[in-house]
């Protein structure tokens, strides 16, 4: 009998391997749990045709923003886990629960890394009815009206740049709450929100003087706003966090599944044309293993935890 139930078992999983060498065989849908316009959402409609060629299948991405990226993110858990429903978040959603008291999940613990995809810099932008053009200016603006500023909290990421530059700068700004980062950019334009962190999907407003742009987080200039001041340029507090985004999907996905997306996206990211499209959006290619992109993560929620603490951010 056991031997039966043994080769019967052997028999499944014989056919279970089968299946996935054939994979994909029907769409793959890319969750990115951020509005259209994100930096996770722009790197997965640049990379989706490229890696739907590579598959031969569709590659379908689709928006599901809210909750610190909890709602997009758990219609990829309750999916099945085999390669068909992925998940690409931004590490607002990955370092969710540093913030929460009783986070629903630990992202840690549902997703297997994939591969990292990008990484970013951040701009510190005004409204245009702020009367301040430079980091200086808003610092002295911000500290002879402590309070009766605010900021557009659209992202994890915007969150803690801005506490960490409230308690560096000695100022006092009152924080509202936002869906993402896009859903708080026609308030900024209007004057009802007057500051905010946020990607380079920003600067099409700046360029246009709805938005004025003080400071980018990176080391140097970035060459599509190349009359932003870095961030010592600017006066901006250290900024020990990484801002990327990744590939992901449920935990129980086939490991073999798991490094061929991993393999062909590192591939499409190598491709000249593609690194053209991702600089043209301000975003920095990356690309990893799984096993790379695991020990990033890990190594990338300690600084993020310590840069929550620092800037004194505490759970709700």
């Amino acid at each position: 009998m056991r031997a039966v139930l043994r080769i019967a078992s052997l028999f499944a999983a014989a056919l279970c391997s089968s299946s996935f060498a054939q994979y994909p065989t029907k769409p793959i849908h890319i969750v990115t749990p951020s509005a259209a316009g994100a930096p996770n959402d722009i790197i997965a409609r640049i990379i989706g045709p490229s890696l739907s060629q590579a598959l031969g299948q569709p590659v379908i991405v689709e928006n599901k923003p809210g909750g610190d990226g909890v709602i997009g993110a758990e219609a990829v858990i309750n999916s099945p886990a085999d390669g068909y429903t992925l998940l690409m978040p931004s590490n607002t959603y990955l370092f969710m629960p540093l913030l929460r008291k009783k986070p629903p999940h630990d992202p840690a613990a549902a997703f297997v890394p994939i591969s990292s995809i990008v990484s970013a810099a951040y701009y510190f932008v005004v409204s245009s009815t702020v009367p301040a053009k430079t980091m200086a200016e808003f610092i002295g603006y911000a500290r002879a009206n402590p309070g009766k500023l605010n900021y557009a909290a659209g992202a994890l990421t915007a969150v803690v740049l801005t506490e960490s530059l409230k308690k560096h700068a000695g100022i006092n700004l009152v924080q509202i709450p936002y869906k993402g980062q896009n859903l708080a950019f026609p308030d900024l334009m209007t004057g009802r929100v007057h500051a905010t962190f946020a990607s380079a999907s920003a600067l099409v407003y700046v360029k246009e003087g709805k938005m004025r742009a003080l400071a980018v987080t990176s080391d140097r200039r970035n060459p599509l706003a190349p009359d932003v001041p870095a961030r010592v340029e600017a006066g901006l507090p250290p900024v020990s966090i990484d801002i990327f985004t990744g590939l992901f999907g449920p935990v129980g996905t086939p490991r073999e599944v798991v490094e061929r997306l991993s393999r062909e996206v590192n591939v499409i990211l190598r491709r000249p044309e593609i690194r053209e499209q991702v600089d043209r959006v301000g975003l920095d290619p990356q690309g990893s293993s799984p096993d790379e992109f695991a020990a990033y993560l890990k190594q990338q929620r300690e600084v993020w935890r310590q840069a929550i603490e620092d800037a004194g951010i505490q759970p709700n």
